[in-house]
């Protein structure tokens, strides 16, 4: 999947925990749904899951939605220092049925 941004610094002397993550950008009449305080609706990847299934999930737990047709668009990595985090966040277009 295409990288499309670093957010934060990769600090060497940290040993990062991954929390692979998806988010979903969801657009109807020109507009995008944001959630949460500003952010895209998703969320963690459970152990098994596929990216496909964990977007199902979440967004069907976050809004009641449920998904017609998914496009992959990029990853987005984001260093969370003082917790010891980096999340790999997937991101999709997602329609809706």
């Amino acid at each position: 999947m295409k990288a499309l941004a670093t957010i934060g610094q990769n600090d060497p002397s940290i040993l990062y925990e991954d929390r692979p993550t998806v988010k979903a950008v969801i657009k109807k009449d020109g507009k995008i749904l944001i959630i949460n305080d500003g952010l895209l609706p998703g969320g963690g990847i459970d152990p098994g899951e596929s990216n496909e299934e964990a977007l199902i999930r979440e967004l069907q737990e976050e809004i009641g939605a449920t998904i017609k047709k998914l496009e992959k668009i990029g990853v987005v990595v984001q260093y969370r220092n003082l917790i010891n985090r980096r999340y790999i966040v997937d991101g999709y277009v997602a329609e809706l049925e």
